[in-house]
């Protein structure tokens, strides 16, 4: 019995409908809140709602944060009563179904020794709801919940995750620092663009989408990439606005680092994508 499993006979039960993000929250919250789990920002530890649809599908295991605090004291104190004030008393008055879709599940499972099989059907026999869901839930939680089929492919594009992340850093690197050839062409042309009539009247400035700027810079405090005050900044590039159908000029290095930014947005949407699937 893994955990997505656990859940989908779990929401089937509730009085009023629950759907997975929320049913998961509520589940997770067990452990989030006694262990005063945080995430990298120091925020509270939550899931969103691709996270769980992942775990739902068995795309993702179960984060080792969770797992590894379910055990705490503090937590197991607690857990029979959370279960019955925030999940039995939401349920159907009559749970005897609920309990032996679980137990099928349980006696189907043979990672399970008979000794342990014996104690959750003494709870489900003795309608003692709360101890058997909570019992359920811990072993659950602690299971690989991601399918066989999806360990099999991790390893190949975990690899490439690994990959489109140096590449991110490397981008951020070559665009924050540029190399004293770049900064030689800088100076070079920013005297003779500054000069030019058509492009100082005719054409407009190149910005960067407002848009492309938030996910560049939530990204990089995402890996704790301090960014430069001039990262976006183009050193006067411009795009034609008459003659060349919003072809892009200016000095070569402005015109890089635009190729660059790009090219650095392309990485990360690529990155957000396979980390989303396979991570």
């Amino acid at each position: 019995m893994v955990f997505a499993e656990y859940v989908s006979v779990l929401k089937k039960y509730f009085k009023q409908p629950i759907s997975n993000d929320e049913l998961c929250g509520i589940l997770f919250d067990v452990i989030i809140f006694p262990a005063d789990l945080k995430n990298r920002n120091g925020e509270i530890f939550t899931l969103d709602k691709a996270e769980v649809s992942r775990i739902m599908n068995r795309k993702k295991n179960i984060p080792k944060k969770l797992q590894e605090h379910v055990w705490d004291k503090k937590i197991q104190d607690g857990l029979e009563n959370y279960f019955e004030k925030n999940i039995v008393a939401e349920l159907v008055p009559d749970t005897a179904d609920l309990s032996w879709q679980l137990m099928k599940l349980i006696d189907e499972d043979k990672n399970i020794s008979s000794e342990n099989k014996n104690k959750f059907r003494f709870l489900a026999e003795k309608n003692l709801v709360s101890s058997f869901l909570a019992e359920a839930f811990v072993y659950a939680i602690r299971q690989e919940n991601k399918s066989a089929q999806e360990n099999q492919i991790e390893p190949q594009y975990s690899s490439l995750c690994d990959k489109i992340r140096t590449r991110i850093f490397q981008l951020y690197a070559e665009i924050s620092f540029p190399t004293p050839e770049e900064k030689l062409i800088m100076r070079l042309e920013k005297f003779f663009l500054s000069k030019g009539i058509f492009i100082g009247t005719l054409s407009f400035p190149v910005k960067i989408n407002e848009r492309v700027q938030k996910t560049i810079r939530d990204f990089a405090g995402k890996i704790r990439f301090n960014l430069p005050e001039d990262f976006f900044d183009l050193h006067g590039i411009r795009r034609t606005g008459f003659f060349g159908k919003g072809k892009i000029i200016g000095n070569e290095y402005g015109k890089r680092k635009f190729q660059k930014i790009n090219s650095l947005i392309e990485n990360i949407n690529c990155y957000d994508r396979f980390e989303s699937c396979y991570l």
